[in-house]
């Protein structure tokens, strides 16, 4: 007799068996305290008990697939408490028995359980780009327990700078205004070297420096107002920011004069002097010459408003005139002007310097029409004022009520200048004119003969170099001596009471005194001279040439050898 056994396992009160499969020879009965077979055997049925009790085999939970997850920058995560269940199976429970915990083990991340909504939120700080270290802990009523960790990871998003504002502010006028960048702005994605900056303005030349560091406006010149700027930043992602900004440039130049000076035509020694202001004049507090007070008058109908005095010179001299003013902003300045003034007598001339010495104008006798004061005037502002700013350039007008000379008159000028080529010009209908211009030996000075009186400077573009003038008379002997039938005659013409021509002369006498020729008979300026003279049918013998220049006189002895 044989039997076919099966084996059954009961768990505590329940009994599982494969899922659509049946036992087919038995039928079992779970009970509390056994079990009951009922066994077919040769078509026939015995019913039997066992007396037994149920044997605890509990398996802990498992995880279905790994729980790593993201999210993006500055959002939160959400999870719902089912999708984690989903997760979790446990082949002897429900999963309401089951008890899940996570927590945080490291990182950036921040975790909480919304209890009411059931949900496990995840978030970060703003900003952030990193990611969290966590683990789920899930226990059964039994406690069986499973622990697994995961990852929460942040998912970097591009975020658009940040911009702080700029403020409204003012610079000086005719300042170069700079605005470090360096507090004004972040972006916590990229750094200063990936960022763009624009920058636009009206009226103002706007920029940055080479390293973006640095806002960099440039006013037009004088430029006194508001202006706006609009700057941009933007990140190699195309997100930008904008800000707009004024910057007032406020007056913070003194005011200044421009002066002008006329002669009365009738009474030279009466001058009408205007001051010409360079912007609106607010209050003018003082204007002196040689130190006493003017009275000045305001003239309304010329925008700015000049002003004008008249004032009656006590003589020759160096006069200086100080004007105190300030503008509508306030700001307060002096201007100074210095001028030299001569009386020149028509029968003995006279002397007129500029008040630094640097010109003088030598009047002969019967130069001038009549006695009257001459003017020497700085034709450039700042060397009115003493602060010459271009040694190229050194200029005077020399006025009178007339400016036709009728004598000899020279202009010189002591030299301030390295140049090769140092010339005087004067100036006419067609612009400067250059002057034949004479030299000391020394290059020290440099004058020209005039004709008229006007503008005149000493300029560094002469189209040749200066005549040098001899210091001294001197006529040198004959080369060569004896000679036959030509020779040269050498001879030094210093300056004569300062005339640009003088009469020259050379006679040439036998050794008895009778003259025999003239070798020389002109007008000449002063110069070193070679004069060459052919014998022609002079006999043979020794002879005597005379040179006579002015109130100088030379002479030596030559040799004809035929």
């Amino acid at each position: 007799m044989k039997f076919q056994f099966f084996i059954v396992t009961c768990h505590t009160g329940m009994f599982n068996r494969p899922h659509n499969k049946k036992l087919p020879l038995f039928t079992v009965k779970m009970l509390l305290a056994g079990i009951v077979f009922t066994i077919s055997l040769f078509g026939e049925f015995q019913t039997d008990r066992l007396s037994g009790r149920a044997v605890n085999s509990n398996e802990p939970p498992v995880l279905l697939f790994p729980l790593d997850t993201n999210f993006y920058e500055d959002t939160r995560l959400e999870l719902s408490h089912a999708l984690i269940l989903e997760a979790v199976h446990d082949p002897d429970h429900h999963d309401s028995l089951l008890t899940i915990r996570i927590s945080a083990d490291s990182g950036l991340v921040f975790y909480r359980f919304d209890q009411e909504r059931q949900m496990h939120l995840f978030w970060a700080n703003q900003d952030v780009d990193s990611c969290g270290y966590f683990h789920i802990r899930v226990q059964d009523p039994l406690e069986a327990t499973i622990t697994e960790s995961f990852i929460v990871d942040i998912m970097p998003v591009n975020d658009a700078p940040v911009l702080a504002a700029f403020s409204d502010t003012c610079s000086k006028q005719d300042t170069i205004f700079k605005l470090p960048l360096s507090g004004y702005w972040d972006d916590v994605d990229n750094d200063s070297t990936e960022m763009q900056w624009l920058a636009s303005a009206l009226y103002c030349d706007v920029g940055f420096s080479g390293a973006n560091d640095t806002l960099i406006c440039i006013p037009p010149a004088g430029f006194i107002g508001w202006d706006t700027i609009r700057v941009t930043l933007s990140d190699p992602g195309g997100l930008t920011v904008k800000d707009t900004f004024r910057i007032f440039f406020r007056d913070a130049i003194p005011p200044g004069f421009t002066f002008g000076i006329f002669q009365n035509p009738v009474a030279s020694r009466h001058l009408d002097i205007y001051f010409f202001p360079d912007e609106p004049i607010d209050s003018l507090y003082s204007a002196t010459i040689k130190g006493d007070t003017i009275q000045t008058d305001l003239i309304f109908y010329i925008n700015p408003s000049p002003y004008h005095s008249h004032y009656k010179m006590s003589g020759g001299g160096a006069y200086q005139i100080v004007v105190t003013a300030a503008d509508t902003s306030h700001n307060i300045g002096t201007s100074r002007y210095d001028f030299s003034a001569s009386y020149i007598s028509k029968r003995n001339g006279g002397i007129l310097c500029s008040t630094d010495s640097t010109v003088q104008i030598s009047f002969s006798s019967e130069s001038v029409q009549s006695d009257e004061y001459v003017l020497c005037l700085p034709i450039d502002p700042k060397l009115a004022s003493g602060q010459p700013e271009n040694n190229d350039f050194c200029g005077y007008s020399i006025v009178a009520p007339r400016q036709e000379l009728s004598g000899g008159c020279k202009i010189l000028f002591k030299n301030r200048s390295a140049g090769e080529h140092l010339g005087i010009f004067c100036w006419n209908e067609s612009g400067w004119q250059y002057l034949q211009t004479y030299s000391d030996e020394e290059n020290r000075c440099y004058w020209a003969y005039i004709d008229k009186l006007g503008h005149y400077v000493l300029k560094t573009v002469a189209p040749g170099p200066a005549v040098l003038v001899p210091s001294r008379f001197d006529l040198a002997q004959n080369y060569p001596n004896p000679f036959n039938s030509e020779t040269v005659i050498a001879f030094d013409l210093p300056e004569i009471r300062n005339r640009s021509t003088s009469e020259v002369t050379i006679v040439l006498y036998d050794i008895r005194g009778s003259k025999v020729a003239t070798i020389l008979n002109r007008s000449v300026a002063p110069g070193h001279y070679r004069q060459t003279w052919r014998s022609g049918n002079l006999p043979s013998g020794i002879y005597f040439y005379i040179l006579k220049y002015g109130h100088h006189t030379a002479s030596r002895q030559m040799t004809v050898v035929k």
